[in-house]
């Protein structure tokens, strides 16, 4: 049975949405920006002063995802009985939790199991979050309001990329207490400004007249390949660039600054593109650059390759969000959108979790970073060929 508690406001003042929409970007910060991003420069200090391998250290970052794939199937399931505000909360104490976590204990087995809590509250923050959004505010600004919000990832991988040089003269727990100081003011921030909602869960019933062609299975398959394509930049770049090319902590951490910046501008700059061209060429064209930007080190290490790779990679791996959403929007009518975008959030979580479990093995070969680099990219090739696949006849309803 579906919940109806009271809503807010059918007209929401100026103030109401900006506390809103700054609500709905704190917790993309936390939830992936620094839950996520925010581990990539801690790699090699993890390696070099607590005692891990860098395999032990990218499967704690692989943890993550497989926490935020797990997240993903239990909110599909009982998103309808969270209420967004409480549930963000929680969720943003559970982070705060996560990052106090490395204070404490130096478990492999713990550690691991905290990481996995703290991808699967990115996940609940996902679903709850999003939508909720795009509820409470006034339907001429949902646009900018919804940018602003997913901007909140990029604008957490740039933080953390600058934290962790700042912080790094007093300590790896200084690095981590900081963290935790941000989601605790983001779970503050979330409590005052989020609406008090329920989501409605997804049912069969709501789409069994509704089922997906063989162009909408390509496009949520092709999703799931910018998902396996985006581990090597989301997991493993800063200690690559740090360790393996010899620039340092800071060094890896300015590489996060330049993959935040580009996804604090991709989603909007892709939403424009595909505004031009439909999105059917944009899906398809950011895919085969997306391969281009994460094959780049593979023909130059040298700073402005580096740079383009960061850039291109966050820009283009955030902003497949918006490509992805709006194609399957073209190909199905409203009441099977909703479940095909549930299926593609969960083809890009798994083969997020496949791509950050399976590649940290192939560091430990010879080349194994040129391997990586090189599989990610050819599977996003895979994904621009579904992806621009001739989309098939679909009547709209």
């Amino acid at each position: 049975m579906r919940n109806v508690p009271s809503t807010p406001p059918l007209a929401p003042s100026f103030a109401q949405t900006v506390r809103i929409t700054a609500a709905g970007l704190a917790c993309m910060l936390v939830g992936i920006g620094l839950a996520r991003f925010g581990f990539m420069p801690m790699i090699p200090l993890l390696v070099e002063r607590s005692g891990f391998t860098p395999h032990h250290a990218a499967l704690l970052g692989g943890a993550n995802f497989l926490g935020y794939l797990g997240g993903t199937l239990i909110m599909r399931r009982r998103g309808a009985t969270v209420p967004v505000r409480l549930g963000s909360v929680l969720m943003l104490l559970g982070a705060t939790a996560s990052f106090l976590a490395f204070l404490w204990t130096h478990s492999f087995a713990q550690l691991a199991l905290w990481r996995w809590l703290s991808g699967a509250v990115g996940a609940g923050l996902m679903v709850l979050v999003g939508p909720a959004v795009l509820e409470s505010v006034p339907p001429q600004w949902r646009g900018r309001c919804s940018g602003l919000v997913f901007a909140g990832i990029g604008v957490g991988a740039l933080l953390s990329g600058a934290l962790t040089p700042l912080l790094l003269p007093l300590g790896t727990d200084a690095i981590w207490l900081g963290f935790a100081l941000i989601a605790g003011l983001a779970a503050v921030l979330a409590g005052f400004g989020l609406p008090n909602l329920r989501r409605p869960s997804i049912t069969s019933t709501q789409t069994e007249n509704h089922h997906m062609d063989a162009t909408a299975v390509r496009v949520v398959l092709a999703y799931g390949c910018c998902g396996f394509g985006f581990v090597p930049h989301a997991l493993l770049w800063s200690d690559f660039v740090a360790r393996e090319l010899g620039r340092g902590v800071g060094g890896g951490a300015s590489q996060l600054i330049l993959l935040g910046g580009g996804a604090a501008i991709g989603p909007a700059v892709l939403g424009l593109m595909a505004d031009r061209i439909g999105f059917r060429r944009a899906f398809w064209m950011a895919l085969l650059a997306m391969a281009a930007s994460v094959a780049m080190p593979l023909l130059s290490v040298a700073a402005p390759a580096l740079i383009v790779s960061s850039v291109l990679t966050g820009a283009l791996g955030i902003g497949l969000v918006t490509l992805a959403s709006g194609r399957l929007g073209e190909l199905l009518p409203r009441a099977a959108m909703t479940r095909a975008w549930a299926t593609a959030t969960l083809s890009f979580a798994g083969a997020q979790a496949a791509g950050a479990l399976s590649l940290p093995w192939l560091l430990v070969r010879p080349h194994g970073s040129a391997m990586v680099f090189a599989l990610a990219s050819a599977v996003l090739i895979a994904g621009a060929v579904l992806g621009g696949w001739p989309r098939s006849a679909v009547t709209k309803r």
